[in-house]
């Protein structure tokens, strides 16, 4: 069953965040207040006390009363493979520059769990309000998940949903509100012959998220929807009603951190991410790569990309009629990453690398003659597949 659900996972982590159908690397006006949000969700470190941050500093300089809970003081909340870490922090006092709430709390249930949400700041003087756009937002939100069992007992299966609400003042751009939902039920079949053993094994069900921001100035609406059907999903991706491919999506969702995605990704002050990142030579040789990797030149936008946050995963996908295939796998002395391509018939190329644990490297292959794949891990502070 842990082999069922860590392939259920590598279809249901689709936490796209974004906000703007501005260019992939461009969030236009919404650049600031978005970022301002990402940075006030990833504010538990920076408030401890002998933090060297700026907010920190000014905590400890003023009469400011801390409460810190953190995740590996409280059991998490799971369901099957699916766990979300509790937590809490609260910044306040009568001459405190700042007030800040961060937590998430909730209840262990048979089949899965439930959970609340809550992210409240408010810059309380000029000192403050100068270290982000954002100097005061609200948000709360709800994650429930719980497991399912199909008819027969052959697979399992997940289902959940989130929902937060939030609205605040950007310095930048005025008064904001959001709306972002997502719900989820994916079902893992297995097929048996007439002798009860496993042929083979097939994907139900479906993803659909919404994420909405409206600004004084500026707005935004997205979507995103996938549906499986066997093993391949069939997703579609959209900006202001436009359709937008698959990887300027999540171009775009790499550059913000909402609080949907950092609410399910607090449990360390670090993790391993691993991405693999195909690119067209034409477009990006494998010399422009290894020049971008030192530290020169420009990254154009992937037509693929695959993400893994530890453990096993692996993405099938069809990109340019070429069979596309990314693995990801990890024990406890390295870490492997591969993609490989195969044209119809049987022509393939493979590539394949190996990192350590706590590595962060970046290594450039090219497949196909014409493909350039860019595998590479390192750690972060939060990582969403």
């Amino acid at each position: 069953m842990v082999q069922v659900f860590a392939l259920l996972l590598i279809f249901t982590s689709i936490l796209t965040h974004a906000a703007t159908a501005q260019a992939a690397t461009d969030l236009g006006n919404l650049q600031k207040p978005i970022e301002a949000l990402g940075a006030l969700t990833s504010l538990m470190d920076s408030v401890k006390p002998g933090s060297t941050s700026e907010i920190g500093k000014l905590i400890d300089e003023n009469d400011c009363q801390r409460k810190i809970t953190l995740p590996e003081e409280q059991p998490q909340l799971v369901a099957g493979e699916m766990k979300v870490s509790q937590f809490l922090v609260e910044i306040s006092g009568p001459g405190c520059p700042v007030t800040y709430l961060l937590s998430l709390s909730g209840q262990q249930e048979r089949e899965g769990f439930s959970a609340t949400f809550r992210m409240a700041y408010v810059a309380q003087s000029a000192e403050a309000k100068a270290l982000y756009d954002v100097d005061r937002t609200d948000f709360t939100g709800t994650i429930t998940a719980k497991m399912l069992q199909p008819p027969g007992g052959q697979g399992g299966g997940i289902e959940y949903g989130f929902l937060y609400t939030g609205n605040g003042n950007s310095q930048s751009q005025g008064v904001f509100s959001n709306t972002s939902t997502m719900n989820g039920k994916i079902l893992f079949l297995v097929d048996v012959g007439a002798n009860g053993q496993p042929i083979g094994f097939r994907m139900e069900g479906g993803v659909d998220e919404s994420i909405k921001f409206d600004f004084k100035n500026d707005g935004a609406t997205l979507k995103s929807s996938l549906i499986f059907a066997g093993l391949t999903p069939t997703a579609t991706f959209s900006i202001n009603g436009q359709a937008v491919t698959e990887a300027e999506y999540k171009v775009i969702r790499d550059l913000i951190k909402l609080p949907s995605a950092d609410a399910l990704n607090t449990k360390d002050a670090s993790v391993i991410e691993c991405k693999a990142e195909t690119f067209r030579s034409i477009d990006f040789s494998p010399v422009d790569a290894q020049k971008w990797i030192s530290g020169g030149g420009a990254k154009p936008v992937p037509i693929k990309i695959s993400r893994s946050c530890g453990g096993t995963a692996i993405d099938f996908d069809e990109i340019e009629k070429i069979h596309y295939t990314a693995k990801f796998s990890q024990d406890p002395s390295h870490i492997s990453v591969s993609v490989e391509l195969c044209e119809p018939g049987s022509t393939c190329s493979m590539a394949e690398r190996a990192f350590l644990p706590d590595e962060s490297a970046s290594y450039v292959d090219q497949l196909l003659g014409r493909y350039t794949v860019v595998t590479s891990c390192s750690m972060v502070v939060s990582c969403v597949p």
